[in-house]
């Protein structure tokens, strides 16, 4: 008895001192990565890159390395603003938007110019993530509301993507022996 009291207390313990992050492993998330380079294609070390959510207005700061590299991740989906700036050359700024499991490229090309004057690039997307080799699908809130979901469930929902496996009618019947047994014995019969 005071062996089971010691387990479960133990137990209760280390899942209040795991941090909410290690509970929360899957999340609608993405990541930027860039290269800062000056009009010559030299790399900018030091250079001081922000992003901030236009969503929730939050920023987060970092400094390019000595490749010129930036990355920044688990950022929620959303559109973002990247600023980065350094010194003796303008501040250039991008709007993007970040997808579920997406890694935008934000390659940034830095000017020499007076450091309040401010060049703002506009640019899409492109269709195809070339650092990904995953197949996948987006899909926004909208779309998962204009769904006709009369009789279908959100784990059936899987099949309408091209990519995805359908169940072998086998798996179908053990699941309908497993949850319905009165229905599945009267299907077998």
């Amino acid at each position: 008895m005071n062996k089971r009291i010691c387990c479960t207390l133990l137990f209760l313990l280390a899942i209040t001192a795991m941090p909410l992050r290690m509970l929360a492993q899957a999340t609608a998330s993405g990541s930027v990565t860039g290269t800062v380079s000056d009009a010559s294609s030299a790399v900018v070390n030091g250079a001081v890159v922000t992003i901030v959510s236009s969503a929730t207005d939050e920023k987060r700061t970092t400094t390019s390395n000595t490749a010129g590299s930036f990355r920044f991740d688990m950022l929620q989906a959303g559109s973002y603003r990247l600023t980065v700036s350094s010194t003796g050359f303008s501040s250039v700024t991008e709007n993007f938007e970040i997808l579920v499991g997406q890694t935008v490229s934000a390659n940034v090309t830095l000017h020499p110019g007076a450091t309040t004057q401010t060049v703002e690039v506009a640019g899409e997307n492109p269709l195809i993530d070339t650092t990904k080799t995953s197949v996948s699908t987006e899909i926004t809130p909208s779309e998962v509301q204009q769904l006709p979901m009369v009789g279908r469930t959100w784990p059936t929902s899987r099949i309408l993507h091209p990519a995805s496996n359908r169940p072998t009618p086998t798996i179908q019947r053990r699941t309908a022996m497993r949850f319905f047994p009165s229905t599945a014995t009267a299907a077998v019969t």
